[in-house]
């Protein structure tokens, strides 16, 4: 049964529209704080400032400030400046969300002439400061990464950018200086890559199909502090499609629902493949254990609508399987729903919620009014009830994909030294390889994953970056799933293990596992 899923990335903005300095910083803030996504406390409130006396960046009064003069002076980066400009604005977030009270009560940050005797009269330590600035600087890495930027290896070149450019001292009195600061930075490194590796390797095990390995990485991140609405959501997320993989054998109707998905997502693990022995008590444990993820992905944003569509989904589905209750779905299914964002999802859940109660004519009523609406979920729901075939494909054996001349599946521990190895998550030996056109993901015990990384990628199939959708579609047929983001649809290929992301009508990246 072929799926169409929504896939929301962390964040993805489009900068074509944005061309004030003021707008893009607002986008970059924007940006982090939605991958942060974490409402306690409250997000500060973002100023650009044209002048502030050349305070660089700082907080002040539940406020963040930076200075025009900042994104000047990081436009030599280039196409890199929104990544420094990410960098500092992240940092500064940092001392928000982790409470540096000192930093707070001085209301100056990132560097200023003056600030070791603002600092030095608030009384905080040095040491307390280099603690802090070392927690800032790692906050600010990952966060970053999240929200979609490469400030990691350009942190130490926005410092000497900044102290250059305001004609900083290196040595400011009562304060890390310049060296300390960029030892931070080195120091930090390594462990910066080791999270935002772990989070790409957790981002492509859900997209390939692997719930243990998935969830194993964002439970590793989460333990390090690192929490965000994001990664419970997708924890959710991993356990409601579980569920539904271990169940669609027992349900008359697979339905098509639309599941919001934050950074990748949509599997079904190894144990569900072929026939498997159905557990009802272990599905809705399943389903419960998603909700509980759902709702604290809410609470860390109240504003994170995608986790709320997640968990209305989850309770429908608790309702389809007869382990839930009606009372109260429909209005639960029309407030989620209300919002612009989500509005269009609206006629497609309430004509599954009609269809689950036997209430054939309101359900095909909701579900052509969604179709109007170009709702492809009801479009494809409509098509589900008048065919009812929907289960039956064809078990056609599909050629294994090979990239870069290797098969993965076969040959793991051909290339070696790994470019990063983890064993500190629990039950997963991470390494990480590069080949010339590709990376490859290796969690243990035969799990691998593989995607290009250059556009001179060719595979065995004859399938390079110039291929288009309909080349595609002529050489491995119509996907079985698809995975769609603002700017790129992944087609999903179940039997092959093999997954094509899709721009502007030509292959972008391959993916196999």
């Amino acid at each position: 049964m072929q799926h169409l899923l929504i896939l929301v990335l962390i964040p993805s903005f489009l900068f074509a529209q944005v061309k004030s300095p003021e707008q893009i910083s607002t986008t970059i803030y924007n940006n982090i704080i939605c991958a942060i996504g974490n409402n306690n406390p409250r997000a500060p409130e973002f100023v650009f400032q044209e002048n502030s006396n050349g305070k660089v960046a700082y907080i002040k009064n539940k406020k963040i400030y930076l200075e025009k003069k900042v994104f000047e002076s990081l436009a030599v980066l280039g196409e890199y400046q929104d990544d420094g400009i990410a960098h500092i604005l992240a940092h500064e977030l940092a001392h928000h969300y982790k409470g540096h009270a000192w930093m707070k009560r001085a209301g100056y940050s990132y560097s200023s002439s003056n600030i070791g005797h603002v600092l030095k009269d608030r009384g905080a330590s040095i040491e307390q400061r280099l603690l802090d600035e070392t927690q800032a600087d790692r906050f600010a890495g990952f966060y970053s990464h999240m929200a979609g930027y490469n400030s990691i290896s350009i942190a130490d070149t926005v410092l000497d950018l900044i102290y250059s450019s305001y004609g900083l001292d290196s040595l400011i009195d009562g304060y890390p200086s310049l060296s300390e600061r960029k030892s931070i930075i080195d120091e930090r490194k390594d462990k910066l890559l080791e999270f935002t590796n772990v989070f790409d390797a957790a981002n492509l095990a859900l997209l390939a199909h692997n719930y243990k390995n998935a969830s194993a990485c964002y439970n590793y991140i989460l333990d390090n502090q690192f929490t965000s609405c994001e990664i419970y959501n997708n924890l959710g997320l991993g356990q409601l499609l579980q569920a539904m993989d271990l169940s669609k054998a027992q349900v008359e109707y697979n339905y098509y629902y639309p599941l919001t998905i934050t950074d990748r997502s949509r599997a079904s693990t190894e144990i569900t493949r072929g026939d498997v022995f159905f557990d009802i008590d272990f599905v809705v444990d399943l389903i419960h254990s998603s909700i509980e993820n759902f709702e604290l992905s809410s609470n860390l944003d109240d504003d994170y609508l995608p986790a709320r569509l997640n968990k209305v989904i989850a309770e429908l589905y608790l309702f389809q399987i007869g382990e839930g209750e009606s009372l109260n779905l429909e209005m639960e299914i029309r407030d989620v729903t209300k919002y612009p964002s989500m509005n269009i999802y609206q006629n497609n859940l309430l004509g599954v919620y009609y269809h689950i109660q036997g209430k054939n004519f309101a359900a095909k009523k909701y579900f052509k009014k969604g179709e109007e609406f170009n709702d492809t979920y009801a479009t494809n729901n409509l098509s589900l009830i008048k065919s009812h075939n929907d289960k039956t494909r064809s078990d056609s054996v599909f050629t294994p994909l090979i990239i870069d001349k290797i098969d993965v599946s076969t040959v793991p521990f051909l290339y070696s030294p790994p470019i990063f190895s983890s064993r500190k998550i629990p039950g997963v030996k991470l390494k990480i390889y590069q080949l010339e056109n590709s990376l490859v993901y290796n969690y243990g015990k035969g799990n691998i994953i593989q995607k290009t990384i250059t556009p001179g990628f060719t595979t065995n199939k004859g399938l390079s970056s110039t291929t288009n959708v309909a080349e595609l579609v002529v050489i491995l047929g119509e996907p079985d799933l698809l995975v769609q983001t603002f700017s790129t649809v992944f087609y999903l290929y179940l039997k092959s293990n093999s997954i094509y992301e899709i721009e502007t009508d030509t292959i972008k990246s391959v993916i196999t596992y």
